[in-house]
């Protein structure tokens, strides 16, 4: 994929402007902010590397977002990253945050079971074929699943 030389050109610009917009209180704004920077993992993952250690940290608060929205577009980045083929020290140091394993908190029935009615996975003869779109919706459980997926 091929960028614009004038983003090329001014890319130190930019990613400036981008961490400065990091933390807007508009939802729309941060969630625009991560996917400018999956963008960028995608197609120019060197642009990232000199301030990927910022990058990776900001990912990782904003998957904590309390805006869904922001939190997915923010857990995209995991499997980019992965894709990017960069190399696998660099996160390191951050998998214990983006995959904890605390052995000494029980699972909770909530965690485990799955959250729709029973007679979703029964074949209910009510299910309508408008049913099938809320399966298909990309969501933060399915993107998060996929992302652990690529990482393991």
């Amino acid at each position: 994929m091929l960028m614009p030389s004038a983003l090329f050109t001014s890319m130190d610009q930019y990613l400036q402007g981008l961490f400065v917009l990091a933390n807007d209180s508009a939802t729309e704004v941060r969630k625009l902010v991560c996917a400018a920077f999956v963008q960028l993992i995608e197609v120019r993952p060197t642009f990232l590397e000199p301030r990927l250690r910022n990058v990776i940290e900001y990912m990782l608060q904003v998957n904590e977002d309390a805006d869904d929205g922001v939190a997915l577009e923010a857990c995209e980045f995991w499997s980019a990253y992965c894709d990017a083929q960069l190399p696998p020290e660099n996160m390191k140091e951050f998998l214990p945050c983006l995959l904890p394993e605390d052995e000494s908190l029980p699972d909770r029935d909530q965690d485990l079971k799955p959250r729709f009615h029973s007679s979703w996975f029964h074949g209910a003869e009510n299910l309508e074929d408008d049913d099938d779109d809320t399966v298909n919706v990309w969501n933060l459980w399915k993107c998060s699943a996929v992302a652990l997926d690529v990482l393991y």
